[in-house]
């Protein structure tokens, strides 16, 4: 079984509390999108009663309806091409308020069936949305937001709410308007219509992004026509990793991705990570059909409801032993295939190092024939770097988006060092790390570089480790210190202070660099 689609949401505003007119409101949508999409022949109650309806096509809806208690809940069930797919939906009170809880699950019965995708919001989401009102701490909208100065203080205070269930994108505009759309590497108006029901889309002009920035910290920020999730969990500006959060500069936009590829590539990682969220539903006192008609039976007295339910529970225990099968063998079909992908990934990891071994031989015979050593320029400015490394050391060398970040604002006074260093890195460490030279012939290159030049570790007992994430970064999903730093100079003057933080990361055979030229904070700055 294969979560779609989930969402919980207060209906209405704020202040409006328990409300009999949009209680009613939000149950007629429900059932009026049931009869439209799965069983039109369904009768609508208008008193508090349980239906229910099934149909030789695969098809079957149940709910109940207790508008006094301004309850209603709905389950259906659809099946088509191999695939149960599953809607459940129940309208409840919650906290002086109505709470709304869509759940669609999908599970394939039949063999060579095709995966659902995890999927935007059913009609009735939306619909709800645009006629009665949903919100998790802000109205939930199908168009854009945008946020004025006067508003991103509100904007800041929304992102570290503990009862917000959705995520927040958001937009920023470029300094250049004749990039994108005026500025936005994308269409705003589509993607927030698209995500409507799965995530706010908030969008800053560029000179909100100032006050932006200065309230949550550059780092947490989101300026220059860069687009970023910010994940409904409760984090913290001054102590959480910002980079949980995915941020996507101008650069990578354009560099990466074609016109509108990125919208649904950032469409697709939302979706995703909506469906595959542990929602805690109990938490919530929610139900869902099932569960709920089994307590409504419950409290109906007398022998023969007794026995219904009882008739009602063994009908589900054989349900239950008859799908074990199904889901054992689902589960030996997921277990070959992830065997299979982990023998591709071992095949392509093979065929990579041959790649890169290659690689580095050609660079060595190229070298023996020119009688020279062959070494990119190192007369550059910081603001080249990054596309330097990519043109020379793409195998050797990855420059986190974190140090891409520190170039922009580098002082250090002499650039060549910095280049020469990373050459140091790409050629000498890289070779050293790979078992071609040794720790002695190492050191004697990087002094060859320069005589005040030295590469060391932090060491397991160093205070500066004690500066928690101002050392650690994100890769390849996880949070990597960077334990290793070239060093030049004591002076803490950033104009006269070279330091550039690595680690060496065994499965890409990479030196992966996470800042630099400048120093990071310790107890001595």
């Amino acid at each position: 079984m294969k979560s779609i689609y989930q969402l919980t949401a207060l209906i209405g505003n704020k202040s409006d509390g328990i409300n009999d007119e949009k209680f009613m409101t939000a149950a007629w949508i429900l059932y009026a999108w049931m009869r439209r999409e799965v069983i039109d022949c369904i009768p609508l109650p208008e008193l508090p009663a349980t239906v229910s309806k099934s149909a030789k096509t695969g098809r079957s809806v149940a709910s109940i309806y207790q508008p006094e208690e301004h309850f209603f809940t709905l389950r259906s069930s659809v099946f088509e091409n191999g695939i149960r797919d599953t809607v459940e939906a129940e309208i409840m009170p919650y906290r002086q308020s109505l709470l709304l809880a869509v759940r669609e699950t999908a599970f394939l019965r039949e063999p060579g069936a095709k995966a659902k995708p995890a999927s935007g919001p059913l009609a009735f989401v939306r619909q709800l949305i645009d006629e009665v009102g949903l919100n998790d701490g802000r109205q939930l909208s199908t168009g854009l937001q945008r946020i004025t100065t006067q508003q991103v203080g509100e904007l800041a205070d929304f992102l570290c709410a503990p009862d917000r269930w959705l995520p927040v994108v958001v937009v920023s505009q470029a300094k250049n308007p004749a990039l994108g759309q005026n500025g936005y590497l994308v269409d705003v108006r589509e993607l927030a219509s698209d995500l409507a029901g799965s995530a706010h889309v908030m969008v800053i002009d560029w000179d909100v992004t100032y006050e932006f920035s200065r309230i949550v910290g550059d780092e947490w920020s989101c300026f220059g026509g860069a687009v970023r999730i910010y994940w409904p969990e409760l984090f913290d500006f001054e102590t959480d990793d910002p980079y949980v959060h995915p941020l996507y500069t101008a650069q990578t936009i354009r560099r990466n991705f074609y016109p509108s590829e990125f919208e649904k590539e950032l469409k697709k990682i939302i979706r995703a990570r909506n469906a595959g969220q542990v929602i805690a539903w109990n938490r919530f006192g929610i139900r869902f059909y099932v569960e709920a008609e089994q307590m409504r039976m419950l409290s109906v007295s007398g022998e023969e409801s007794t026995e219904e339910l009882l008739k009602q529970c063994r009908e589900q225990l054989c349900r239950v032993h008859e799908s074990q099968e199904e889901y054992k063998a689902l589960a030996e079909t997921y277990y070959a295939d992830m065997v299979a992908c982990q023998e591709d990934s071992q095949a392509l990891q093979k065929q990579m190092t041959a790649m890169t071994e290659m690689l580095n031989r050609q660079r060595r015979e190229i070298a023996r024939l020119n009688g020279r050593a062959e070494q990119p320029p190192v007369d550059l400015g910081y603001e080249q770097m990054a596309k330097w490394v990519e043109q020379y050391y793409p195998d050797r060398l990855y420059l986190h988006p974190r140090a891409v970040r520190a170039l922009k604002s580098a002082v250090y006074q002499n650039p060549s060092m910095v280049y020469r260093c990373l050459i140091l890195l790409a050629e000498d460490y890289y070779d050293y790390r790979m078992g071609r030279i040794n720790r002695d012939t190492f050191l004697q290159c990087y002094a060859k570089v320069d005589p005040g030049l030295s590469e060391c570790g932090f060491g397991g007992a160093s205070d500066i480790l004690e500066q928690g994430d101002e050392y650690y970064i994100t890769y390849g999903g996880k949070r990597r210190l960077l334990e290793r730093h070239l060093k030049k100079g004591v002076n803490h003057n950033a104009l006269y202070c070279l330091r550039i933080y690595f680690f060496w990361d065994e499965k890409s055979s990479h030196v992966v660099i996470g800042s630099l030229p400048g120093h990071l904070r310790s107890s001595l700055t």
